[in-house]
């Protein structure tokens, strides 16, 4: 689902195009289990989500670029009281793996293909509905040629 032009009520109302995504949470080398972004997937209102393994924590958030930076929009609703613990710790959340941000997301946000999210631990702000945690996105080609990321 694509937004544009939300509401002016909305803390989100400067935002011109977004993308709803399910959020697998925990750590691809274990198998979703952990902390982090296990992977990102396009959310399809009405469509089952990919199956993953029942250990899986999944939420969703609206997806936007801000100056260069990928920010979540988690809708608060969507995360389970065991994921806001785990995941959200101390106003902080953890990334411990490099994340691939599928193609079709990333340049929908104005990102190049091969995109993906750095490792590091990133600030949650609470906005009630939704949590905002903004993200470092680095480029394959970019790092490759040794250019500033």
């Amino acid at each position: 689902m694509i937004y544009r032009n939300i509401s002016t009520s909305s803390p989100l109302s400067k935002v011109k195009v977004g993308v709803t995504s399910n959020i697998i949470l925990g750590s691809p080398k274990k198998n979703c289990d952990g902390i982090g972004i296990c992977r990102i997937e396009r959310h399809i209102h009405g469509a089952q989500p990919e199956q993953a393994p029942k250990r899986c924590c999944k939420a969703r958030a609206l997806l936007i670029d801000n100056k260069g930076e990928l920010v979540f929009y988690f809708i608060r609703h969507t995360l389970a009281p065991c994921v806001l613990s785990k995941q959200f710790i101390r106003g902080h959340f953890v990334v411990n793996e490099t994340v691939s941000i599928p193609d079709d997301i990333s340049v929908e946000l104005g990102f190049p293909p091969d995109s993906y999210i750095d490792t590091g631990q990133y600030r949650v702000v609470d906005l009630g509905v939704h949590l905002c945690v903004a993200v470092r996105v680095s480029n394959k080609q970019r790092q490759a040629l040794g250019l500033a990321v």
